[in-house]
């Protein structure tokens, strides 16, 4: 668990980046990124950091949740992570002790997929180097459009797929650096029209 002074910034934090913009937003993605930094500060080592870095992931959670925000991404782990050292991937893979595993639905284990229980709250992200190519691959394989692939305010060409077994994943490529105000700008822009897909 996270110092309250700590938990307390990150939902001060939220606040403060909501407020800018002057509407709660229904969808917030946030790139989870210096846990290494983080714990190097604290002369400790990388992995330390990941897995400190969970509960600040459950802090932002609840602080997203009790805000009112609907949708909350969490980019915590790209394409590029692999390259990083074998023990330091396996304590990413692993999130804390725990594995992190996906299979096929395998009912005679009790092992249910997202149709059969009615749906998921869970998106599997990944970033690719070409979300287009990678978004007709994947419905091609029976894959359906759940958010249609756009270019984003965040500077990220993205979108969601539901696999045939029910799983949602977003499929993203970096397109864009943005500076903080530049975002801030595209985001009131996009907050103030309708949602993706809905006329006005």
């Amino acid at each position: 668990m996270l110092p309250e002074t700590e938990r307390l910034e990150i939902e001060e934090h939220l606040r403060e980046e909501i407020l800018a913009v002057g509407v709660v937003p229904r969808h917030v993605a946030i790139i989870m990124d210096g846990n290494g930094r983080w714990a190097r500060r604290r002369r400790r080592p990388r992995v330390f950091g990941h897995l400190s870095g969970r509960h600040a992931v459950r802090e932002t959670i609840t602080a997203a949740h009790d805000i009112g925000i609907e949708v909350l991404t969490l980019y915590t782990f790209s394409v590029e992570n692999w390259q990083r050292p074998a023990t330091e991937v396996s304590a990413l893979m692993r999130i804390g002790d725990s594995m992190l595993m996906l299979n096929d639905e395998f009912p005679q284990m009790g092992a249910k997929g997202p149709s059969t229980i009615g749906g998921t709250p869970v998106t599997l992200h990944i970033y690719v180097q070409d979300a287009d190519k990678s978004w007709q691959q994947a419905l091609s394989a029976g894959a359906t459009v759940t958010m249609p692939l756009a270019d984003q305010f965040w500077g990220d060409r993205y979108g969601i797929v539901t696999d045939p077994f029910g799983h949602h994943w977003s499929i993203a490529t970096h397109k864009v650096d943005l500076s903080p105000d530049q975002m801030m700008a595209a985001a009131k822009a996009a907050m103030s029209g309708p949602p993706p897909g809905k006329k006005a």
